[in-house]
């Protein structure tokens, strides 16, 4: 299965919160899942790391992708246009590219957030 992780998911991976799943940390820590990493949760852990501790990391993030062989994942052209379609339960921008590039990927979401569930859209935790 091929996974997309949300930005939360990732932080919490790396720091061993144990607010992350179970499910969520063995899907993340197994080397057999090819895990992507978007560009979009770099942005937004640039975004919000200055004024939000949670969102610093302990190495750079590529990094920490190197080392877990997690997956760079850009955003194409096409992508945004999914974001017309999606309903609006989530304010957040953020979640919301993550969504559609799910979709448009057909990948799934590793997610706790409990409004990014309420999509149609593949979830993991």
């Amino acid at each position: 299965m091929a996974l997309l992780a949300d930005t939360h998911a990732l932080l919490w991976f790396w720091a061993g919160d144990r607010r992350l799943s179970r499910i969520a940390r063995a899907a993340l820590a197994n080397p057999d899942e090819e895990i992507f990493v978007s560009v979009v949760s770099h942005w937004e852990i640039e975004v919000k790391r200055r004024r939000h501790a949670e969102f610093d990391l302990p190495r750079p993030l590529i990094e920490l992708m190197e080392e877990a062989d997690f997956l760079p994942l850009a955003m194409e052209f096409a992508t945004p246009a999914r974001l017309a379609n999606l309903p609006d339960i989530h304010a957040d921008r953020f979640d919301r590219m993550l969504i559609a590039q799910a979709l448009h990927h057909e990948l799934t979401l590793v997610s706790g957030d409990r409004l990014v569930r309420r999509y149609p859209v593949p979830i993991l935790w």
